[in-house]
């Protein structure tokens, strides 16, 4: 049976947003879950929200000794290439500390990897633009948001790029997604998927013109 590791990054995300992505995904089958805090707030400021209710009741369901945490503070691609490494998994599937994934949202992408095929997954992401309401799907190219990928792959490919400007959001999304899609491609297929998942972000200006979720 196909081992999983999830894994997420979180930098100083708003306690009601971190809490709400992983109500989404704790008590979903997975074998272990990596969280990468990359802030310098201790990790349990975040780690235990997930468990704290106003009754004192236990949102989890038996799936809590299964995550690990690592606090980082050499930024996200860094967090990456460190949690990727730790992974013990089959399939590492990436996940961010401000989206909403569907019930059956590690069930769904695992199946891809049925086929020997198939490298890794790309999902549809939500994003939200201008503050307003309405939301647009856009196919990603294997964002931290929600993708996956085999580690035997993982570990034949160069590692994310921790030298790049890490505060230009098209630099960091031609690494994170567009130049690591390419480098997983090399070993296999690389299947689209239709599972959505849903950002709960604020979106916020960066430079040159371009309106994107919060990158970290």
């Amino acid at each position: 049976m196909v081992k999983v590791t999830l894994t997420m990054c979180e930098y100083n995300e708003p306690k009601a947003t971190f809490k709400t992505s992983l109500k989404s995904l704790v008590n979903q089958p997975y074998d272990e879950f990596i969280i990468a805090t990359c802030s310098k707030l201790p990790i349990d400021v975040n780690y235990d929200i997930c468990w704290e209710t106003k009754d004192g009741s236990v949102v989890c369901s038996g799936n809590k000794n299964k995550i690990k945490t690592v606090c980082t503070t050499l930024g996200k691609l860094h967090a990456r290439n460190v949690i990727n490494d730790m992974a013990t998994g089959d399939i590492i599937i990436a996940t961010d500390s401000d989206t909403v994934y569907p019930r059956d949202f590690i069930e769904s992408i695992v199946k891809y990897f049925n086929n020997e095929r198939v490298v890794a997954v790309e999902t549809v992401g939500d994003i939200p633009l201008r503050g307003i309401p309405s939301i647009i799907s856009s196919r990603v190219r294997l964002s931290g948001r929600g993708s996956a990928f085999r580690k035997k792959v993982w570990e034949m490919i160069s590692h994310f790029d921790e030298n790049v400007d890490r505060t230009d959001p098209l630099i960091m999304m031609q690494e994170e997604e567009l130049l690591f899609y390419e480098r997983l491609a090399t070993f296999g297929k690389v299947v689209f998927s239709n599972i959505v998942t849903h950002s709960i972000c604020e979106p916020v200006k960066k430079k040159r013109g371009l309106r994107v979720s919060a990158l970290k």
